[in-house]
């Protein structure tokens, strides 16, 4: 055997065992039962039982999927290494798409989203405004923007995402209801490089710099249409500083930072920082977690990062006189901070720990705020 012939062998036997590399963690991922066939068993019968009326197979097994993918977040991925990995060929192969995960041009990741014209929501919060006691009680959306700009979608060609379509269908049913709402997809419209910039890449939760141009706008709202008077300082850029946060060190401990990359792992895409914006002006407020019995007060260094997606936290601020009701997804932890500066008094609540409409019933007729907010995501659209 010539030098040529052994050189063209060894060539060989390294391309296969690449190649066999590849196969064997997409199998691996592929086939997750053999992992851990009683948590795929347990899965499926609670998603059975969950979900009688189910009439499709692909119904079944999506829903199937996403039980078994919130149980293994929870045990924290015990084969971090093969995913690490499955991420990392797909990447090589320039496969930037698993189920609906997808990895846009420019490098950030999305969940991309079906077409949805019928919101349940809507017709929960109609129902919430004719059972409470105060009638006349505002109602205001805050709408934070979908992931994918509504000018550069930054979509690889051949995938479809509707969650600014779906925004704008909701919008319509809110308008529909008399609904008053603030479109966050118009703040950097004209500056996608902006809005990308203003998302964590490896996740579907905004910075919370982001919030606090939703903060923007929802203080502007509250000042012209509903006789607020929140100070200009309290919102005005140029009296906030930027600060990077390292992930380390997240404010929302609470958030599932990075729950997309988790799926594909750290080669498919990098970790995000947080980038913060913090008052340079003094402030004094205080925070209140009654689920965790946590008290704070003092300057927003102090208080500041600690709010959690807890069922109900308050925020008082002494130099304010209005009362506002925040109820929110998990966009809402860094909003709740801001808005905190806008209110004497400000109460949150996570939807998705709401028990009943009741609970929260009851919590509008104690509170009495002279607004109520709601502040969800794309995502959260129902």
């Amino acid at each position: 055997m010539n030098i040529n012939n052994k050189t063209f062998c060894r060539k060989g036997l390294v391309s296969i065992c690449f190649i066999g590399i590849i196969l064997f963690t997409q199998l691996w991922y592929a086939y997750p039962i053999l992992r851990h066939p009683k948590l795929y068993y347990w899965a499926f019968l609670n998603v059975q039982a969950e979900n009688p009326n189910t009439n499709s197979i692909k119904s079944l097994y999506y829903n199937w999927i996403t039980a078994v993918r919130r149980q293994e977040y929870a045990m924290n991925y015990d084969s971090n290494l093969f995913i690490d990995i499955f991420g990392a060929s797909r990447e090589c192969l320039g496969l930037y798409s698993y189920n609906n995960l997808v990895k846009l041009n420019n490098g950030w990741i999305i969940t991309t989203s079906a077409i949805n014209k019928d919101f349940e929501r809507v017709k929960y919060f109609e129902k919430l405004k004719s059972s409470i006691n105060n009638s006349a009680l505002p109602f205001l959306f805050v709408l934070p923007p979908s992931k994918v700009h509504l000018v550069d979608s930054q979509l690889p060609r051949g995938v479809k995402d509707c969650s600014n379509e779906n925004i704008s269908n909701y919008i319509s049913a809110l308008q529909k209801q008399g609904f008053d709402y603030i479109d966050l997809r118009n703040v950097f419209k004209d500056n996608p490089d902006e809005h990308y910039r203003l998302y964590l890449k490896s996740d579907h939760h905004w910075q919370p710099e982001y919030a606090f141009f939703a903060f923007q706008q929802t203080a502007l709202k509250l000042n012209d249409s509903y006789g607020f008077n929140i100070s200009e300082q309290m919102y005005n850029l140029e009296n906030f500083e930027e600060k990077i946060v390292p992930i380390k060190e997240r404010p929302y401990f609470s958030i599932g930072v990075n729950s997309q990359r988790k799926q594909l792992g750290r080669y498919f895409t990098q970790e995000d920082a947080f980038i913060l914006l913090e008052p340079k002006f003094q402030t004094n407020t205080s925070l209140e977690i009654p689920y965790l019995n946590l008290f704070i007060e003092g300057s927003s260094d102090k208080v500041w990062r600690h709010n959690a997606l807890t069922p109900l936290q308050k925020s008082n601020n002494p130099s304010q006189q209005k009362k506002i009701l925040l109820i929110h997804d998990s966009f809402g932890p860094p909003f709740f901070d801001y808005l905190s500066l806008a209110c004497n008094e400000l109460w949150s609540v996570d939807l998705r720990k709401v028990p009943d409409i009741d609970y929260l019933i009851r919590i509008i007729n104690d509170f009495q705020p002279d607004i109520l907010i709601v502040l969800h995501s794309a995502g959260s659209l129902e």
